[in-house]
């Protein structure tokens, strides 16, 4: 068995565009591509979990972060999420 090359363990790895960053940066990219997307219309978690690439369990996450920070998301059951007004 070969070892592996150190150079290759600890070089810096390259990240996509969309990962570079803080991680604060990450999140707040995240929580706007969920809020662009509640403002193109109401939507299941499932169909605003597609509209921005990522998991269901993630929108809920970041849904509830905005109402945490007085985002007017209302939700019905069978209907989904909706934003009401606009907020910046």
């Amino acid at each position: 068995m070969t070892r592996p090359n150190a150079e290759a363990l600890f070089a810096p790895r390259v990240r996509p565009w969309f990962e570079s960053g803080t991680l604060a940066d990450r999140f707040a990219r995240r929580r706007q591509a969920v809020l662009d997307a509640l403002r193109g219309g109401p939507g299941t978690c499932e169909q605003i979990a597609t509209r921005v690439g990522s998991h269901k369990r993630t929108v809920y996450r970041e849904i509830q972060a905005l109402r945490d920070k007085g985002v007017p998301i209302k939700s019905a059951p069978g209907f989904g999420y909706l934003l009401m007004g606009e907020t910046q």
